[in-house]
């Protein structure tokens, strides 16, 4: 009698992990990314990865500046210590 609930709770989280793999799964395919079961139904022509050499990426990391364009940010300095917090 004991065996048999057993089975049928093993039965349940077997059940919920493939319910949630699938989902995960789908969630991702939905947004684009790496899905393993959906990638089925993605035509071969639409999703490319572009391989680039560790030379380019470098080259176009390069060329981008590393600051905003614009005038500097001026923030007004406080003293932390004003003369009148200052002991007698």
């Amino acid at each position: 009698m004991q065996t048999s609930r057993v089975y049928y709770i093993y039965l349940a989280f077997f059940a919920l992990t493939l319910f949630s793999i699938l989902g995960l799964d789908y969630i991702q395919w939905k947004k684009g990314e790496k899905s393993y079961l959906f990638s089925v139904f993605v035509k071969k022509g639409e999703i490319s990865v572009e391989e680039k050499s560790l030379e380019q990426v470098v080259l176009e990391a390069s060329a981008r500046p590393l600051y905003r364009a614009g005038p500097p940010i001026i923030k007004p300095v406080v003293s932390p210590i004003t003369p009148e917090l200052t002991p007698p």
